[in-house]
This record gives structure tokens, C-alpha cells and sequence, in this order.
């Protein structure tokens, strides 16, 4: 009697994971995937902004138009930094571009005999791809190599860095400083601005003629700024006054000194970049150090900016001024 032997069992084959499994596990980037990603990023995206200048043109123009004005009333040393400044950022920029396309192989390397703007784009012919060895580390090396070259800098970019070529463009640096006599044209202008703002809001018409800072502007800041017992300062964004504050101290009847905050104004068009910011804490700092208690400042009713501006810094209300018209 013959025994059958029993068939080993296989295993059953592994399932097949989910969508919520694999869209839960972390995505592997292909070679080609990465490519694609650093092109959006370093030739889509600007080539994109130069399409869509047309459009942006008239509002970046008009931004443009309100900063010279600015500028101007400013007078003529800020007007000539504002200038250096584009012309040194526009030739940069113009510089980063050229070197994108290069590296990208859209532009031919420059040498002296350059063709014209005219010539066609289209007459260049586009070089074949070739392949790429790449390391178990997912990097292309070795063997045939992307555009036919060395690897350079730009394959290995630092985090946090720009890219090969590209200068960075670091954010306006603000800071403020004790105001010289070599600040007085700029000062003027400021303190003329700011009056004329005041001037219109509710309750400015009184304040002009009461709380302002007395005619002639310039001997008076002048005065301020050489008294022992005033402080007048000046902010600036890279090295250009946009704005200033002025305080002075008043001896109180029981001995005690209150730092009384005049002025503090910017240039609107440089608000919201830390001018006012930094201008407010010299002004406190300089108080501080003279044995001042507190301070005290003014804002119009409905001033709700320079209210907030204020309660940012600890400044809240204290008193209410009240007002009546007899004619």
C-alpha cells in the first residue's frame, strides 16, 4: 500500500501594500524626477517672470515711481545711493541670468565674438542626450556625464545656499544712530513730512500749532541735536536716513525724569521693515541710560497705527486730552 506524500505548502505571495500604505511611506525621488524639480526651479520659474513682465510692468513701475519721489524729498544723497543700488542690482541680475541659461546649455559660452541679439534661436541645434552612470548614491558620476562636462560647483549645492554663480541678495538692513549736523537737509525734509501728515489727520490741526516742533526747522533740530538733554537720531535702510525720532527730558516737579518722545517718523514708503523698530528702541535705550522713569508720547485720535505702534513697545494711555472749539 503505497503512502502519497504530502505537498509542501508555499507561502502565500506578500499582498500588495495599499494607496494609503504607499502614500504613507516616504517618496523615493528618481534621477529624472530630481532633474525635472531643479529645472522648474532654476529656469521654468524665471523664464515664467520674464513672460509675465508685461503684466507685472505697470505695478512694479508705479512702486518704482512712488520710491524716487520719495527719494527726492529726501534729497540728493539718497536719491544717489537709491541709484547705485539699482544699477549694481540690475547688472547682477542681468549676470545671474546669463550664467542659468549658460549652465543649462541655452546660451553659448561668451567669448568676444558674440553673436547679435538678433540671431534666431531656433537655428541652434539641441545636443543629443546622453547617458548617465550613476553611483548607488543616486548621483550622477563617472562614465558619460550630464551636458558632456565635468561635474562643477552647481552639482553640489549647499542647503540653505544660493546656486553656483547666483549672488545673493540679502534683505535691507535697517539701523539707526545719533543724528550729526551733517544730517540737517535730511532731517528738514523728514520733519516737514511728518507735520504735513499729522497735520491732516483729526486733532492735527491744533497739534501743529501747539505740540509740532517750532519754525525755523532747521535751527530747531540743529539746537536739538547739540542739547545734553535731547536726543535726536536718524534710521536708515543700508546706509540711507528714511526716517528719524527726537526726545528730550523733562525734570518733574518731585526731582524725577520722563523721557518725552516729539517725534517719530518714517518714510512710508519704508514702513513695515523695522525702521520705526529700531528707531523706538535707541530713543528707550537713551532714556535708560539717563535715569529716565518712563516716557510719554501722543497719538491722535484715530491714529491707529502709531496706537498700535506704540502698545507694541508698552506704551499704553494714560491721560485723555479733551478739546472744544469757541468759534
Amino acid at each position: 500500500m503505497s503512502s502519497e506524500q504530502p505537498q509542501p505548502i508555499e507561502p502565500a505571495p506578500p499582498a500588495e501594500p495599499s494607496d494609503s500604505a504607499r502614500s504613507s511611506d516616504e517618496h523615493e525621488y528618481s534621477l529624472g524626477e530630481v532633474v525635472e524639480l531643479a529645472r522648474d526651479i532654476v529656469l521654468y520659474a524665471p523664464i515664467a517672470l520674464v513672460l509675465d513682465a508685461p503684466e507685472l510692468l505697470p505695478k512694479l513701475a508705479e512702486q518704482g515711481k512712488q520710491h524716487m519721489r520719495n527719494a527726492r524729498a529726501l534729497g540728493p544723497h539718497a536719491l544717489r545711493r537709491i541709484q547705485s543700488r539699482l544699477l549694481s542690482t540690475a547688472g547682477a541680475v542681468g549676470g545671474q541670468a546669463a550664467e542659468v541659461l549658460r549652465q543649462f546649455g541655452l546660451s553659448p559660452e561668451p567669448t568676444a565674438d558674440a553673436p547679435s541679439r538678433s540671431a534666431s534661436p531656433r537655428r541652434a541645434s539641441a545636443a543629443p542626450r546622453r547617458a548617465v552612470d550613476v553611483e548607488p548614491s543616486g548621483r550622477a558620476r563617472g562614465g558619460a556625464r550630464l551636458r558632456g562636462r565635468p561635474p562643477g560647483p552647481q552639482d553640489d549645492p549647499q542647503q540653505g545656499g544660493p546656486a553656483a554663480g547666483v549672488t545673493s541678495f540679502g534683505s535691507p538692513q535697517e539701523s539707526a544712530r545719533p543724528a550729526t549736523l551733517d544730517d540737517l537737509d535730511d532731517l528738514v525734509a523728514l520733519a516737514e513730512a511728518a507735520i504735513d501728515e499729522k497735520r491732516g489727520q483729526k486733532g492735527g490741526q491744533v497739534w501743529s500749532r501747539r505740540e509740532r516742533r517750532g519754525d525755523p526747522l532747521e535751527e530747531s533740530l540743529q539746537a536739538s541735536i547739540v542739547a545734553p538733554d535731547h536726543e535726536v537720531a536718524v534710521g536708515q535702510l543700508d546706509g540711507v536716513t528714511v526716517g528719524f525720532g527726537a526726545v528730550r527730558i523733562e525734570l518733574l516737579a518731585d526731582g524725577g525724569r520722563l523721557g518725552l518722545i516729539g517725534e517719530l517718523y518714517v518714510d512710508p514708503g519704508c514702513r513695515a521693515v523695522g525702521v520705526g523698530e529700531v528707531l523706538m528702541n535707541h530713543l528707550l535705550d537713551w532714556c535708560r541710560a539717563r535715569g529716565c522713569f518712563g516716557v510719554d508720547s501722543l497719538a491722535l485720535p484715530g491714529d491707529r497705527s502709531t496706537k498700535n505702534f506704540f502698545e507694541s513697545f508698552g506704551l499704553v494711555a494714560r491721560a485723555i486730552v479733551v478739546h472744544r472749539r469757541l468759534d
